[in-house]
């Protein structure tokens, strides 16, 4: 099972605006967390959140996550070495999380993408997109709770990628929508 499955009903930390923008509501004080991760074949994963609720009602959370990949080996058809391929990707996340009554949490986020492709011989690819994450958590007992979110309402990326003449080619992804429910205790 996805973490995130069980965690949109747990996370009450800075790691709230990525799993349940709700839990915002939930975390106390200030918190700063940050990830390096160098992966196997020359992949990069490195991400920064900070969450601050000072209200007891309502808190605030934001986060930038970076994943990149460099120093691939670009090939012609008959193997012929052409240069390095790069591909690197960043989301900036804005949340909000507040509570309505002692049980019940509601959040949301904002998130921007922002995706380049860099390949020899070839015109740069980039795209950049937004998109919207709705979250909920309902406490039912003292230390069990239920989670529910939708994650990439309206979240796509818009490619563009320069031809020759200064000309450009469009297209554009949508992100999968997704509907997450989970439970903790």
């Amino acid at each position: 099972m996805d973490r995130g499955t069980l965690f949109i009903a747990a996370a009450d930390d800075v790691s709230a605006p990525y799993w349940n923008p709700a839990g915002l509501a939930r975390l106390r004080g200030k918190a700063v967390q940050s990830s390096l991760q160098a992966l196997s074949q020359d992949r990069l994963h490195n991400s920064a959140s900070f969450a601050l609720n000072v209200r007891g009602d309502m808190g605030f959370g934001f986060a930038w996550s970076h994943a990149s990949v460099g120093e691939i080996d670009g090939r012609t058809a008959s193997g012929q070495y052409t240069g390095p391929i790069a591909d690197r990707a960043n989301a900036f996340i804005v949340a909000v999380g507040r509570t309505l009554g002692p049980r019940l949490a509601l959040g949301f986020t904002v998130k921007i993408f922002d995706q380049g492709i860099d390949v020899p011989f070839s015109p740069q690819a980039k795209a950049s997109g937004s998109g919207l994450d709705l979250g909920a958590q309902f406490r039912i007992a003292e230390h069990t709770w239920l989670g529910a979110g939708i994650r990439n309402l309206g979240a796509k990326l818009d490619w563009k990628v320069s031809l020759a003449n200064q000309q450009s080619s469009s297209t554009e992804d949508p992100l999968p929508r997704v509907l997450i429910l989970g439970a903790a205790h």
